[in-house]
C-alpha cells in the first residue's frame, strides 16, 4: 500500500547532531511507511530507488540543500518525464534554504513528519507548494546555481570544518566590515572572473562578473530573499549577475533581505528558462551549496515543476 517513505542522509550537518533521528522518524512514520538510511553517499542512489519501488504517495528527504540536490538528480535519472511523488523536505542539513523558501511549518524534522503522517492517516489534504527545478550540465538537478562570489563564500564557510547558521552569520558580518574598509576578505570573496553568459538566446551585457547566481526559490539563507522573481512564471528562474563591487552590494543588503530589486546598473536582474556560461578559464560552480567543477562551459536549463509538502 502506498504511504510515506523517508530517506535520511546521516552525513547531513543537522543529522550528525541528531544521532538517533532515524529511530525517532521510524517511530513517527510507523506502519504508514519506512525509513531508509544509506551508510554512505554512494549508497544514496540505491536507497532512493528502493524507496521509489514502493510507489509512495510522499517521499520525505531528511537532509539539507545538498542532500536534496543529490536526491533530485537520482529522481530525474530514475523517473525521467514520469510523475514524481509528493516531496516532503525535512530540514536536517547545514543549509536548509528550501524549507525556508517554501515556509515549512516547522524547523524540526520530527514535528514536520508528525504533521504529515497525521494528515495522511486521517485523509486530510497536505499543505503544498510548487518549486521549479533546473538541470545544470549533464545531470545535476537543483534550484540554486552560482559562480564567483557564492562559491568563494561557501569555501570560506566550509573551511573551519563546522559550518552552522551562527558561523554563516559571523562570516557575513566580517564580510560587511571588510567591504567597508576594503579589506582582504572582501577582495578574496568578490574576486572577479570573466565569462560570456547567454540567457534565453540573448547575451547578458557583461564580460566581467563578481557574482552570478540563478535561483528558482526566493531564499538564499540567513533570512535573505534576493530572488524576488523566483516562482513568478512556471519553468523560469531568477538570475542576478555582474561586476557590482562589494561596497555597493553591501549597501544594498537591506534590499536583498526584504526581497526588493537592487537597482544596480552593474547587476543583471532578470528571469529566464535557459542560461549558458562560458568561462574564460576553467571555473568552479555550485548547485544547492555543493561545490562542483572546474568546467569551461555550463548550461542551466529548466527541467520540471515539483510539488513540495510544507508540513
Amino acid at each position: 500500500m502506498p504511504g510515506i517513505e523517508v530517506v535520511l542522509n546521516p552525513h547531513a550537518g543537522g543529522n550528525k547532531r541528531g544521532v538517533r533521528r532515524a529511530e525517532r522518524l521510524a517511530r513517527i512514520v510507523g506502519e504508514h511507511g519506512a525509513v531508509h538510511t544509506p551508510s554512505s553517499l554512494d549508497e544514496l542512489d540505491t536507497v532512493i530507488c528502493r524507496a521509489l519501488d514502493k510507489q509512495p504517495d510522499v517521499l520525505a528527504l531528511c537532509g539539507g540543500d545538498g542532500s536534496y540536490f543529490r536526491a533530485f538528480t537520482v529522481l530525474d535519472k530514475r523517473l525521467g518525464a514520469d510523475p514524481w511523488p509528493l516531496i516532503l523536505p525535512l530540514p536536517g542539513g547545514t543549509v536548509n534554504n528550501l524549507t525556508h523558501a517554501i515556509r515549512s511549518q516547522s524547523r524540526s524534522p520530527e514535528r514536520l513528519l508528525s504533521h504529515v503522517v497525521a494528515d495522511f492517516q486521517y485523509g486530510i489534504a497536505h499543505d503544498c507548494a510548487d518549486c521549479d527545478l533546473f538541470k545544470v550540465g549533464d545531470d545535476a538537478v537543483g534550484y540554486i546555481f552560482g559562480a564567483g562570489m557564492i562559491v568563494n563564500f561557501l569555501r570560506a564557510y566550509y573551511a573551519p570544518g563546522n559550518p552552522n547558521p551562527l558561523s554563516a552569520a559571523m562570516l557575513v558580518l566580517r564580510l560587511m566590515g571588510s567591504a567597508v574598509i576594503r579589506g582582504p576578505l572582501q577582495a578574496k570573496i568578490f574576486q572577479p572572473f570573466e565569462a560570456d553568459v547567454m540567457c534565453d538566446g540573448e547575451r547578458v551585457p557583461h564580460r566581467s562578473y563578481r557574482m552570478l547566481i540563478a535561483s528558482s526559490v526566493a531564499a538564499i539563507g540567513l533570512g535573505f530573499e534576493p530572488f524576488y522573481l523566483a516562482g513568478r512564471k512556471p519553468g523560469q528562474f531568477h538570475i542576478l549577475g555582474g561586476p557590482a563591487k562589494a561596497t555597493r552590494l553591501t549597501k544594498r543588503l537591506r534590499y536583498f533581505y526584504r526581497g526588493f530589486p537592487a537597482r544596480d546598473p552593474d547587476l543583471y536582474d532578470n528571469i529566464g528558462a535557459e542560461m549558458t556560461v562560458e568561462f574564460a578559464r576553467p571555473g568552479y560552480y555550485t548547485v544547492n551549496g555543493d561545490l562542483l567543477g572546474p568546467a569551461m562551459r555550463i548550461a542551466v536549463r529548466k527541467l520540471r515543476r515539483i510539488t513540495l509538502v510544507r508540513g
